[in-house]
């Protein structure tokens, strides 16, 4: 047999692969293609995301007031710019030390500033916007450790049972080095609620940045001419994405080499369970340890491809689709292997029944 039709009937022939030896070189080729044509599409993904999450017309944030409102805050006095890498503020912008007795239960924080809108006669609390100063959540655990630590017990309050007790705000917090934003819904959210939307980004990706250009036109100062809501929010993307940019990329790189690892690991417990699996008196045949190494590695094809493919439609299940295919199709051969074999017909033993 060929080795293209081989291939082509080894996506979904498991006989094909059993019957046929193939080159060492070939398994080894068709392995690496296959692991980095899984992670593809967590690749691809990966770089296609944006801020764009930290903004949503599909629920009521009121984060189009929010963002406005806050743009048109900043001005000389109360001041927020990124000088050399590095954020500076002043005013009721001005960092507060966050430290531990700071974020824990039971200490009073007061958000730098807090926006809100007036929604059937109520009041409520759409943005609230803090400066926290001595973390570096980015490069720092322990001071990722604590942001978290804060964002638990005063944002959405979680009690010792781990219960989130309010209805937590949408909020940004800036760092001297970062900007995290998370929103939820403003209007009949509850306690508990998951997040619509959230990003960290890296505020050293800008030399020099005022953040009171997000109240204007195209970000020009210059030209002053005000922005309307939808160009403050366009605006913020903006800025958002730009600090997201460096993080997005080593996330994305991460995330893919851990997918690859676990696909490796896949292949490798894969084909040492056919290996032992096949060495019982009850199958047929018995493959050696490099033999079988081969086979999965010839069956590990069809299931990249679904990977692949699947990233694009369930991107929170595509991780597990390489296993499961790889699973399925190892039970199938132990299965045929096992099963009694036909006498009477000249058919190979591995050759599907019609």
């Amino acid at each position: 047999m060929n080795t293209l039709k081989f291939l082509g009937q080894s996506l979904y022939k498991n006989e094909v692969v059993l019957e046929h030896k193939q080159k060492w070189w070939l398994a080894l080729i068709i392995a690496i293609f296959s692991l980095c044509f899984a992670v593809t599409g967590t690749v691809i993904n990966g770089y296609q995301s944006d801020a764009s999450v930290i903004y949503t017309t599909s629920y009521e944030t009121g984060l189009d007031k929010g963002y406005y409102k806050f743009a048109n805050d900043i001005d000389d006095e109360n001041s927020m710019r990124i000088e050399n890498g590095a954020l500076t503020t002043s005013g009721k912008f001005g960092f507060i030390q966050l430290t531990d007795d700071v974020a824990a239960s039971g200490s009073t924080v007061e958000p730098n500033a807090s926006y809100t809108i007036e929604s059937n006669d109520e009041t409520i609390d759409v943005l609230d916007v803090y400066c926290f100063s001595g973390v570096d959540p980015i490069n720092n655990a322990t001071d990722s450790t604590l942001i978290t630590s804060f964002i638990d017990n005063h944002i959405n309050e979680v009690d010792t049972s781990g219960t989130a007790t309010r209805v937590p705000n949408s909020y940004m917090i800036f760092t001297p080095k970062s900007v995290q934003i998370t929103i939820y819904r403003a209007i009949n959210g509850s306690a508990g609620d998951v997040n619509l939307g959230s990003i960290i980004g890296d505020l050293t990706t800008y030399d020099n940045f005022d953040l009171s250009t997000l109240k204007y036109a195209n970000m020009d100062a210059t030209a002053a001419v005000a922005a309307t809501e939808d160009q403050v929010i366009e605006n913020t993307i903006s800025f958002a994405n730009e600090a997201y940019t460096t993080l997005k990329i080593r996330s994305t790189w991460y995330q893919t080499g851990i997918y690859a690892a676990m696909n490796a690991g896949v292949i490798l417990i894969g084909g040492l369970i056919f290996f032992i699996t096949t060495r019982s008196k009850n199958s047929r045949l018995h493959f050696t340890l490099w033999e079988s190494l081969k086979i999965v590695s010839f069956f590990s094809l069809s299931p990249a491809i679904l990977t692949f493919t699947s990233s694009f439609f369930l991107s929170e299940y595509a991780s597990y689709v390489f296993l499961l295919i790889i699973a399925f199709r190892l039970m199938s051969a132990v299965s045929k292997l096992s099963a009694p074999q036909q006498t009477g017909d000249d058919k190979p033993i591995y050759q599907a029944r019609s």
